[in-house]
C-alpha cells in the first residue's frame, strides 16, 4: 500500500470539482435605529462597529422624518464607504422591529441613541415581556457625555 502525499491525493481527487471557495449567503449587519436623529456620534460609533466587525449596515428608520435628516445619515454612511439598506418601519414600529431582529440572523448589533421613541419601548416594554431575552445586544449612543453630578457634604 503506497500513501500519496497529502497535496497530490487532494489534487487528484478535486481535480475535475473546481476551485473550492466558502461561500456565505449572508454577512454581518449592524442596525441603526432613527427617527433622523444621530448623525453625529451615534452613527459615527454604528460605523465605527461596521468597520471592526467588517459588516453592512441597515439603516432603520421609523416616525415622521424629515428627508433631509435621512439623506444626512445615508451621507455619512456613502462616505464611510459602507454598503447599507435603508428600512421603514410601519405603524406598529416596536413589533416590526422585533420582527427585524427575529428575521435576520447576520445581525449582530442595534444602535440607537438614548432618546428615540422605539428603542426605549422595546427597552421599557417589549424586552421585559420576553424575559430579558434579546438575540443581539442593544447599544445606546448619545451625542454628549452625561452631566456629571456630585453632591458636596457639609463639613
Amino acid at each position: 500500500m503506497k500513501i500519496l502525499p497529502t497535496k497530490e491525493r487532494n489534487t487528484a481527487i478535486f481535480a475535475d470539482s473546481g476551485p473550492s471557495v466558502a461561500r456565505t449567503t449572508s454577512s454581518r449587519r449592524i442596525a441603526f435605529i432613527s427617527d433622523g436623529r444621530g448623525a453625529g456620534v451615534p452613527l459615527g460609533y454604528a460605523i465605527d462597529a461596521c468597520s471592526r466587525q467588517q459588516a453592512k449596515i441597515d439603516l432603520i428608520i421609523h416616525g415622521t422624518t424629515d428627508r433631509t435628516d435621512i439623506a444626512a445619515l445615508k451621507n455619512q454612511i456613502r462616505l464611510a464607504g459602507l454598503d447599507h439598506y435603508c428600512i421603514q418601519l410601519g405603524t406598529k414600529p416596536v413589533g416590526d422591529l422585533i420582527h427585524y431582529v427575529r428575521n435576520q440572523p447576520a445581525l449582530i448589533l442595534l444602535v440607537a441613541i438614548p432618546y428615540d421613541t422605539v428603542a426605549k419601548a422595546l427597552i421599557d416594554e417589549a424586552i421585559p415581556k420576553r424575559a430579558g431575552l434579546m438575540p443581539v445586544p442593544l447599544v445606546l449612543v448619545g451625542d454628549h457625555p452625561p452631566d456629571c453630578r456630585t453632591e458636596k457634604t457639609a463639613n
